[in-house]
């Protein structure tokens, strides 16, 4: 029994190999980035005016932006700015065909003068083949508010 244990070890070790490589083809696959998310806009405003922010998310290569779950941001600004909307949903995207991307538009007012910030908690699902992985994003644009 020794002797049948000592053959079989080689024979163990070579498909634990295998089983690990294989791991790690699968894994690398899908650890190329699957998206980008960008907050751009207006960098200042005025008290009483308004500014314009937008929330993108471009998936890259083969992934995509899955609609099985909805895209989610939570808007939150400043004492000195207040967001015409704080939350959206799917239902809010702008979608761009030739990026493949989701946009959102949020409308800043000013209320008083001074730096203020808008960060845009963004949810969102993307998905490649037959695996989707759920992605959480925090992003912060900050403005001036002149008097």
């Amino acid at each position: 029994n020794a002797s049948r244990l000592v053959m079989f070890r080689p024979v163990l070790a070579l498909a634990s190999l295998a089983l690990l490589a294989a791991i790690f083809l699968v894994a690398g696959k899908y650890r190329t980035q699957q998206f980008r998310v960008k907050i751009t806009g207006h960098d200042s405003t005025w008290v009483n005016n308004y500014a314009h922010v937008r929330v993108s998310i471009i998936p890259e290569g083969k992934w995509y932006i899955s609609l099985k779950k909805s895209a989610t941001i939570v808007v939150a600004c400043s004492n000195n700015m207040s967001s015409s909307k704080i939350h959206f949903s799917s239902d809010d995207i702008r979608w761009n065909p030739k990026e493949r991307s989701a946009n959102f538009d949020i409308i800043i007012k000013g209320i008083t003068p001074g730096l203020g910030s808008v960060t845009a908690d963004v949810s969102f699902t993307t998905c490649h083949e037959d695996v989707c992985v759920d992605n959480t994003v925090e992003l912060t644009k900050l403005i001036m508010v002149s008097p």
